[in-house]
């Protein structure tokens, strides 16, 4: 509950500090002293988000400093505003973030201003409520659908993610095989292109020797009209025509010895190495100029500029070929992941979903009789259920708040219920949950907002229960109302000055009587402290 609070230059306020001891705190004064400048405040140190439009007009920085005592022990939180933009907060001592405000406090402190009544027009609101009132079991079976529901929906798109990127990767290694078998065919390696150009050209000049060889082979002995046809033809001629003679006899030796000579040159050159291998080494040749040509056009249509572009590009390929198989294994492994996985959040969501129907029917009843205790008799409540086709972090249910007389059709609340029907409903279904889940502190701004005479008393006497529960702050126009709080602070307005007093006793009586009339006349008088008797904080009130 809150126990102190000290607000400087917040809005109308210039200074004031204040101790709280009640657990039900009525909060008065005129329209316009300065109420809301007290309800702001307190939004400050709830962790609503801060502006410089809630700085006093005549100051640079405003500051709100509160105490709290809560079930875990006391906690201090200061907040400084500052117009030039350097905002703190300080929370036990400790500067802390926004953020961080906001998770220490939890739901242990909840501003509740006068249309408020509005979140049950919210679909999206219906749910959490009905949820709350499960309490720790209720929160616990949300944190596990939650979680199914999360780690399904990770794995669906984890899945989905690799079922793309297989697919894609597939797509390429198709475009791409028919030049990889091509590629591999080649047996590329690095530095090989180089290699190859040299074989190549080694080949070709030892082929280009290796045909002079032929060609003086051809000259000498082979072609008709060789040398070796011309000195035996010459041999032959002196032989059968030249008379012997010594002269005939020496020529003829020598031209035999020329022949002989000849053919032993012949027969060297007959065995000249490789000479017998142009053929293959031509198609040597013919082999390794075609493999660059072959290499060269694959290099132009994968975009590749050099042998080590291919290497990389090869390794990559067959890290892709084994990343393909690998995936498809993921992808089946996968597959039964989250088929386990959603059946995993559809059990939960079921589980939920009956949950719900008897948290419902309990529920549905409680309101039902809070609001006949707030005067609306024959007026049925209920929680409708219908299921939703898609499984989300809080399940697989819609849910509806309904309302109609006895005998009646229902409907939905937005379409049947008035203002000061719905604020009523509202506090009914806050009584529902005081033993299941309610604030330790929570402030309501002029709740009784569209209620009035009867209603507006049943109401208060809800809120003196609730306070049972948990701190109550009432901002409040109804006398009534004022009536009922163990502690009353009146807010008023001296010029541009709001101050904010604890008033008791016959300065109380005052108050109350200027509710009632307007003025603080013997009638009114009478009447504040007949109030205050029949329903102040000691008082055990029979309204039946």
């Amino acid at each position: 509950m809150l126990k102190r609070l000290s607000v400087r230059n917040i809005c109308g306020i210039a200074s004031a500090d204040l101790c709280i001891g009640g657990r039900f705190v009525a909060i008065t004064g005129e329209s316009g002293s300065g109420k809301s400048s007290l309800v702001r405040s307190l939004e400050l140190v709830a962790g609503k988000r801060s502006s410089n439009a809630l700085i006093r007009s005549s100051s640079t920085s405003g500051e709100v400093d509160a105490e709290f005592s809560f079930r875990g022990g006391t906690v201090n939180i200061r907040r400084i505003i500052s117009s030039e933009g350097r905002n703190r907060i300080f929370l036990g001592g400790n500067q802390v973030s926004l953020s961080d405000l906001i998770l220490n406090l939890g739901n242990r402190i909840q501003i509740q201003s006068q249309f408020s009544h509005l979140c049950l027009l919210d679909e999206d609101a219906f749910m959490e409520i009905l949820d709350s009132f499960g309490g720790s079991s209720m929160r616990s079976l949300r944190d596990q659908m939650k979680s199914a529901y999360e780690d399904a929906r990770s794995a669906a798109l984890e899945l989905e993610r690799l079922k793309r990127e297989f697919e894609r990767c597939q797509r390429d290694q198709a475009i791409i095989e028919p030049l990889l078998v091509e590629l591999r065919r080649l047996n590329p390696f690095p530095g090989c292109v180089q290699i190859w150009e040299s074989e190549a050209k080694r080949i070709r000049d030892s082929m280009q020797e290796l045909r002079a060889v032929e060609e003086a082979m051809d000259m000498l002995h082979h072609r008709e009209g060789s040398a070796a046809d011309i000195i035996g033809s010459t041999l032959s001629s002196l032989s059968s025509k030249l008379p012997s003679s010594d002269r005939k006899e020496e020529i003829t030796r020598r031209l035999s010895e020329a022949l002989d000579a000849l053919g032993a040159a012949i027969a060297d050159l007959r065995s000249w190495e490789g000479i017998d291998a142009v053929d293959e080494m031509e198609a040597k040749a013919d082999e390794l100029e075609d493999k660059l040509g072959s290499l060269r056009q694959l290099m132009r249509k994968l975009h590749l500029d050099s042998d080590e572009d291919i290497t990389d590009f090869l390794n990559e390929a067959e890290q892709r070929s084994r990343w393909l198989i690998e995936a498809e294994s993921r992808l089946s492994s996968l597959s039964g992941k989250v088929a386990a996985l959603k059946k995993k959040a559809y059990e939960t969501a079921m589980e939920l979903r009956e949950f719900r129907g008897a948290l419902a029917e309990s529920f549905s009843g409680e309101v039902s009789l809070n609001l006949e205790a707030l005067g609306m008799d024959g007026i049925k409540f209920s929680v409708s259920r219908e299921p939703l086709k898609k499984i989300g972090p809080s399940g697989a249910d819609r849910v509806l708040f309904l309302m109609g007389t006895e005998g009646s059709d229902l409907y939905p609340i937005s379409k049947r219920a008035s203002g000061g029907e719905l604020s009523r409903i509202l506090l009914a279904i806050q009584c529902a949950m005081k033993d299941r889940w309610s604030p330790e502190c929570i402030v309501f701004d002029e709740v009784e907002a569209g209620l009035g005479g009867r209603s507006a008393l049943l109401a208060g006497l809800k809120l003196k229960e609730l306070s049972k529960a948990g701190q109550v702050i009432l901002i409040t126009h109804e006398a009534t109302l004022a009536a009922m709080g163990d502690q009353h602070l009146v807010v008023r307005r001296k010029g541009d000055i709001t101050e904010v007093l604890d008033i008791s006793g016959e300065e109380r009586v005052a108050e109350i009587a200027r509710m009632l009339s307007g003025e603080a006349h013997e009638d009114a008088m009478r009447h504040a402290r007949f109030l205050l008797e029949k329903y102040g904080a000691e008082t055990v009130v029979d309204v039946d």
